[in-house]
C-alpha cells in the first residue's frame, strides 16, 4: 500500500494550473498576434494599391504638363 502525500499532490495540482493557465494565454497571445499579422497585411496591401494608384495620377498630371508646355511654346512661337 502507498502513502499519498496530500501536500505533494496539492503542489502537483498547482503546478499543472499554473502550466495550463501559462499556455491558455500564450495561446492567446498567439492568436492576437495572427490577427495583428493579417490586419497589417491588409493595411500594407490596401497601402500598395494607393500608392499604384498616386503613381498613375502623377503620371497622367506629368503628361498634361508636359502638353501644356509644348502648346505654350507654340503659341509664343506663333505670336512671336
Amino acid at each position: 500500500r502507498t502513502t499519498v502525500d496530500p501536500l505533494g499532490e496539492r503542489a502537483v495540482a498547482q503546478a499543472v494550473e499554473k502550466r495550463r493557465e501559462e499556455f491558455e494565454k500564450l495561446q492567446e497571445n498567439t492568436e492576437r498576434l495572427r490577427h495583428e499579422a493579417a490586419d497589417m497585411r491588409r493595411r500594407q496591401d490596401a497601402l500598395r494599391s494607393r500608392n499604384t494608384i498616386l503613381e498613375g495620377q502623377l503620371r497622367e498630371l506629368k503628361t498634361g504638363m508636359q502638353d501644356l508646355l509644348r502648346k505654350r511654346e507654340n503659341d509664343n512661337l506663333l505670336v512671336a
